[in-house]
């Protein structure tokens, strides 16, 4: 069991069992923590990529906790900033990693472990890559396009204008 605090202090634990992954597959329309590496929109993709989606698995491991930590499910948007999301997201990565381990799919920890890794890197890259934009080449290329396209679509104009 892995814990997190939220922005005002309250501790959260983040406990991945069958009831927990039952209830998050039937809620999340067959969200599939047990087999996370599987389907078209794996639930280790869309935990790491999809903001909402975490949020709601979160409030779905999370449910029994509200009434104890004064919070309820609407509550939850105002303390759980971005900080606290990237708190509880790794929190819920390593629950899943010890769950696997101890299940002996050690496949299924690895996968978990490797999401985290492409994850930091994809990240990591990501902001790179943006930190290396120059603001006025992008718009320029924008422009270029926009003038190619304006000028491409224009027909030839004529010096004679039909008559009648």
């Amino acid at each position: 069991m892995k814990t997190f605090k939220d922005a005002q202090g309250r501790e959260w634990k983040i406990a991945i069992n069958i009831g927990a992954a039952k209830r998050i597959r039937e809620k999340l329309d067959g969200a599939d923590m047990l087999q996370p590496e599987v389907g078209d929109h794996p639930f280790l993709t869309r935990i790491g990529t999809d903001i909402a989606f975490l949020a709601e698995v979160l409030c779905e491991l999370l449910i029994d906790q509200f009434e104890a930590n004064g919070v309820t499910e609407q509550m939850m948007g105002d303390v759980f900033d971005g900080e606290v999301l990237i708190a509880a997201q790794m929190a819920l990565y390593e629950d899943l990693v010890n769950f696997f381990q101890a299940l002996g799919r050690i496949d299924r920890a690895s996968a978990v472990t490797k999401q985290m890794a492409i994850q930091k890197a994809a990240f990591r890259m990501g902001s790179e890559k943006i930190e290396n934009l120059n603001a006025e080449t992008e718009v320029a290329k924008v422009f270029d396009r926009i003038d190619g396209k304006m000028s491409g679509d224009s027909p030839e104009s004529s010096d004679s204008s039909p008559t009648a």
